[in-house]
């Protein structure tokens, strides 16, 4: 977010409490792209011995590790590939989502850009009937 956004969105100095959930929504941001990832390369057959692929798996391993075991891992072998659709992951995804909304609304509480669809103030006028304007 750059500074003009960030002025716009909580003010000059912003609160501390602001500033807070702006930083944990960036790391759990952070958290869903790399469970993302593991995510699309066990589906797709990634190599796990590449460097790269056992580091993301050895990160996102003790989020997902958790839900192991709640459904089971489809296997589909072709061509000398393993594709793996790991329930565990998507999982994993949902529940931090869940929690990072729940600590947003925690620190900074409902958004105060969002009116309710219940407020007297948001019906649109009717037109009155000639009738009506006489009186």
């Amino acid at each position: 977010m750059t500074r003009k956004n960030w002025n716009r969105t909580y003010g000059s100095q912003g609160s501390g409490r602001q500033k807070v959930a702006y930083y944990v929504g960036i790391f759990f941001y952070v958290v869903q792209i790399l469970l993302a990832f593991r995510f699309i390369f066990k589906l797709l057959g990634a190599n796990a011995s590449n460097q790269f692929i056992a580091m993301l798996y050895s990160i996102t391993s003790p989020l997902t590790s958790i839900f192991d075991g709640i459904f089971p891992e489809v296997m589909l072998e072709n061509y000398e590939m393993l594709h793996i659709f790991e329930s565990s992951s998507v999982i994993a995804l949902v529940v931090t989502a869940i929690i990072a909304g729940l600590i947003r609304r925690l620190l900074i509480g409902r958004d105060p850009d969002v009116v309710p669809a219940n407020r007297a103030d948001t019906t649109v006028a009717q037109p009155q009937r000639k009738e009506e304007r006489k009186l």
